[in-house]
């Protein structure tokens, strides 16, 4: 089974940017194409301990139940990497977001195994709930922008968008858990009503 290419986005981006229209026609369809290929929704799929999973669904019926709002597990993940994305754009500091992101690191130990599933460490101890997550292609292309770049100023720096959404969802919970968040639920939907 051959390793997904790291990077794709970027690879296929770099790839777009090369090809040069020679015809009025032919610009009009690659201006086209760009378009229609910039507002693609991908799905990234990860695991999280279903007790983490059980904790995020509780906290989105709190804020759907407090709010006008129908907010779900996809929604606080959209949420948070927009935050991840935001702080990227305020703070281009690599090495400081590397650090925090080893910091927040709270995801289970994994082991890949040659079929390219994943199992705990922990033989099989914790259960874990499959995460799918839907994000633009522009804010998944610039999430693994920002992993190239990292993965050059670091050796062990071998972060995948599903990590970097692993990390998110795992250090939020975890840190609303312990309660290490405060009014978690008010402030989400503060930040929906300026949404709207």
């Amino acid at each position: 089974m051959n390793e997904p290419k790291p990077f794709k986005l970027v690879q296929e981006e770099v790839c777009n940017l090369a090809y040069v229209a020679t015809s009025r026609g032919e610009r009009m369809m690659d201006k086209l194409f760009r378009r229609m290929k910039s507002s693609e929704i991908l799905k990234y799929r990860f695991l999280v301990p279903a007790s983490l999973y059980l904790r995020g669904e509780l906290l989105c019926e709190d804020i759907t139940e407090l709010s006008d709002f129908e907010f779900t597990q996809a929604d606080l993940l959209d949420l948070l990497l927009r935050d991840f994305l935001q702080n990227i754009r305020q703070s281009p500091d690599h090495h400081a977001v590397f650090r925090e992101l080893m910091v927040r690191d709270k995801r289970p130990a994994l082991l890949r195994t040659y079929s390219g599933q994943e199992a705990l460490l922990s033989q099989g101890k914790q259960k874990m709930k499959d995460i799918i997550c839907p994000i633009k292609r522009r804010q998944a292309l610039r999430v693994e922008v920002f992993l190239a770049d990292l993965a050059e100023l670091y050796e062990d720096a071998t972060y995948s968008v599903e990590d970097i959404l692993q990390i998110l969802y795992c250090d939020f919970i975890e840190s609303y858990r312990t309660g290490q968040l405060r009014n978690v639920v008010k402030s989400i939907i503060q930040k929906l009503e300026k949404e709207v």
